[in-house]
């Protein structure tokens, strides 16, 4: 499998630019944007994160 990706999506409010990682078993993603763009993040352990900030880096113990 994939252990990193990134990436930029074009959205009404602006682009979005996403890369995420994976070492061993934490997952760690950011997401950066202009202010202000509503952004919904879905986490692999089920958690869930809606945000306008315009930088953010979240991460999480995957199960596997």
């Amino acid at each position: 499998g994939r252990d990193k990706a990134s990436g930029t999506v074009s959205t009404i409010g602006g682009d979005v630019y996403v890369s995420w990682k994976k070492t061993g078993k934490k997952f760690e993603i950011t997401v950066k944007s202009d202010d202000g763009v509503k952004k919904t993040i879905y986490m692999p352990d089920g958690q869930i994160y809606v945000t306008s900030v315009s930088g953010l880096t979240l991460d999480c113990v995957l199960k596997k």
